[in-house]
């Protein structure tokens, strides 16, 4: 399932409450940020479960809704439950493309990609992986690394990203 679809609509109601003068839990945007970036690296790596990014998605969702239902009642409410499930059945249905948007400092016709650094793997060693695989890259605030580069390298970063953040199995 393709679950940007239902990312999209979510992003959407935090702006709009946002528009509003509410103010939206930064954890309900932090997990919609996570989301989309497992979202993306499971694009490049299709072998990367899905149920952490599920996980934040669902946490957003029940985050927003309570707090739309109780700042503009239950008919808002099942307003934007209603887009959710419909955007859950699109998912379903169709595959989506990547959107890419313009970033400052990232030359023209390059592809980019931003990772929070998590406990098993610093900002350094993403600047480090980076560097060596001849990527562009700069730090970020709140412990995150923005890198660039040829699309191809790109998607070779993240696998090699991905294989190294993953925890290691017990045997």
């Amino acid at each position: 399932m393709n679950y940007m679809y239902v990312w999209k609509v979510l992003e959407a109601l935090a702006i709009e409450m946002k528009e509003n003068g509410l103010d939206v839990p930064q954890e309900a945007i932090e997990d919609l940020k996570s989301a989309k970036t497992l979202f993306s690296v499971q694009q490049v790596d299709p072998n990367v479960p899905t149920a952490n990014a599920q996980l934040y998605l669902d946490r957003a969702e029940a985050t927003l809704l309570a707090m739309a239902e109780s700042c503009h009642g239950r008919e808002y409410a099942e307003h934007w439950l209603r887009k959710v499930e419909d955007a859950r059945l699109k998912g379903f249905e169709q595959k989506s493309t990547p959107e890419r948007s313009f970033i400052a400092g990232v030359p023209r016709g390059q592809d980019w990609v931003r990772i929070k650094a998590v406990e098993n793997f610093s900002s350094g060693d993403i600047c480090a992986v980076a560097a060596r695989m001849g990527l562009g890259y700069k730090t970020q605030e709140h412990d995150r690394v923005l890198v660039y580069g040829k699309p191809e390298d790109i998607r070779s970063f993240i696998r090699e990203i991905a294989e190294k953040a993953r925890p290691k199995k017990q045997e």
